[in-house]
């Protein structure tokens, strides 16, 4: 009889139940795993697990329901919860192409193919995917959404889909882009123009090209993106069909369920959000009412008044609770079919936003917000409620994909496993020493940009410190001398980012900290080394 209670409760309360009676049974056939986690115990042997990549775009790591921003994200603290989240998870490149295409090729951003927007992934042979390696592990692989490999990605999406490493896909652009030309170029624009024509006119209007559609408004003076002030809701019509997040999961649902049986299968799910424009549907506006949210670290921008800055950081929290929902729906799904308990579920961002810190907002630039992303993975053999301090790369999420389903990286991949950071019968420490990110002054589809890298370690104390160095361009990035005092010379400054959402400030000038500076110097990208050192300040003399 408890049995049968117990069984009944599990499915009233949904997957989130489900995933912690998957964990109790792994514990009672004493998992043997390989690489320590993720193979399922099937009839005494083993198999790969499933594997589902949820990635969003450009979602800050303290917008995520765990830190000081009060978001209702249940799903998302659910999945955290049932798994693993790492607090201190950095990208390889805050830009949507750079990071996408190192995640994609398993490389830094100095060795990646693409070091800007605007580009095309390469598919000549010179930097295999990760895609790839699952196929010939023996996955079906599927994408969902928006993956920014291939711009445009055409109407029946099959831009470079075979050859990057897709099976099956259902592909959508960045949402700057899809409204952008006359006609759809993406399979999100071209069904919604199929299905309802006055809707997608009206939806194009809205949206515009870049974000300057009539939904959006153009705020005076300030230097970044278009589309993060969007007054206007969007035209009403069938969210599955004429808004981009909520039409990629429904392409998810659709792709599991043509999926082959008897074959583990990986599914990125690319969400276009929260990136800008920060247009909302109705319902979506209704439903972030008048809620406040901290206001950003060290502005001081006239342009913009704090009521400004809380609108603009509704609309953000709003897209974010959306994408939780969805992010449930879908998890939901897989219960339905039977199949979340064989799937490892990951969850990341390719960058963040700075959503109004330092004067700026988009990314591209070193500072947390912009370059720090959230990371959860949830899963049979993953320890659960577990976070880990110490930092990772984006990258390390492919590492432990490749280790999951038994593929070895290829070529001159820098990607590393976090299985056993997820373990639940032992906790080990991610085994990078350090973490790399940066971004080239020419980084960007038109104008030029900061030429800055960055490194992440934490230190023997257990601190987290983060040296950043531009050498040119730096007043793209100084937020008006919130950060840097002189930002039209080259800058080496270091933060320590162990803390919460807090302003980053300069302290290399402070006892003790030139010598850690000096430390991260020597593990910059060899072409930034010798012209950073430089920077270095000499030692403070202590008085006797």
């Amino acid at each position: 009889s408890s049995h049968l209670e117990s069984s009944q409760h599990l499915e009233d309360c949904g997957w989130q139940c489900q995933v912690l009676s998957a964990a109790m049974a792994i514990a009672r056939c004493a998992l043997i795993t390989f690489a320590l986690i993720g193979i399922a115990c099937v009839e005494g042997g083993l198999r790969q697990p499933n594997i589902l990549f949820i990635y969003l775009d450009q979602w800050r790591w303290d917008w995520a329901g765990f830190d000081s921003v009060a978001l209702r994200v249940p799903h998302m603290a659910a999945l955290a919860a049932a798994g693993t989240r790492f607090s201190h998870c950095y990208t390889p490149a805050p830009l949507c192409q750079p990071a996408r295409a190192a995640m994609a090729a398993g490389l830094e951003y100095d060795a990646s193919p693409l070091q800007g927007n605007g580009g095309e992934y390469p598919v000549d042979g010179n930097y295999p995917t990760y895609f790839q390696q699952l196929q010939a592990s023996g996955y079906h692989v599927m994408l969902a959404g928006k993956d920014h490999l291939s711009m445009p990605v055409g109407t029946n999406g099959s831009m470079n889909a075979e050859a990057l490493g897709f099976d099956d896909w259902e592909r959508t652009g960045d949402k700057y882009e899809i409204f952008k030309p006359s006609e759809p170029e993406d399979q999100f624009t071209f069904e919604l123009l199929k299905q309802n024509f006055t809707l997608y006119d009206e939806m194009r209007s809205c949206y515009g090209a870049g974000g300057q559609g009539t939904c959006c408004e153009t705020i005076p003076n300030l230097d970044s993106e278009n589309g993060v002030w969007c007054p206007l809701t969007q035209p009403e019509g069938p969210v599955e069909m004429a808004f981009p997040d909520d039409w990629a999961e429904a392409k998810a649902e659709e792709l599991v369920g043509r999926a082959p049986a008897g074959k583990p299968w990986f599914m990125q799910v690319g969400f276009p959000g929260p990136h800008p424009p920060f247009i909302l549907t109705e319902a979506m506006n209704r439903s972030i009412g008048d809620r406040s949210y901290p206001m950003p670290l060290a502005s001081t921008n006239p342009s913009l008044s704090p009521e400004q800055h809380q609108g603009i950081r509704r609309q953000y929290a709003a897209q974010i609770e959306n994408l939780d929902r969805l992010v449930g729906k879908l998890l939901h799904y897989l219960q339905a079919a039977d199949l979340l308990n064989d799937t490892v579920v990951a969850l990341s961002a390719d960058h963040g936003e700075l959503l109004g810190d330092y004067n700026m907002f988009a990314k591209r630039a070193p500072w947390d917000g912009s370059s720090r992303v959230p990371l959860t993975f949830m899963g049979p053999g993953i320890a659960q409620g577990r976070v880990v301090r110490k930092p990772v790369t984006t990258l390390d999420i492919i590492g432990t994909f490749l280790d999951l389903a038994g593929a070895i990286p290829v070529g001159n991949m820098s990607v590393q496993s976090l299985a056993s950071s997820l373990s639940v019968d032992v906790e080990v420490a991610p085994a990078r020493n350090h973490i790399l990110s940066g971004i080239n002054a020419d980084s960007g589809v038109t104008g030029s940009w900061a030429d800055w890298r960055m490194v992440v370690k934490q230190i023997g104390d257990g601190s987290v410190m983060k040296l950043v160095c531009c050498l040119s361009g730096c007043e793209y990035i100084g937020g008006n001398g919130t950060i840097f005092p002189e930002p039209s010379s080259a800058q080496l400054a270091l933060f320590n980012v162990s803390e919460g959402s807090v302003i980053e400030e300069n302290i290399i000038g402070a006892l003790g900290m030139t010598n850690v500076a000096a430390e991260l110097v020597e593990l910059l990208p060899a072409g930034h080394t010798a012209s950073c050192k430089e920077l270095l300040p000499s030692p403070p003399l202590l008085l006797l």
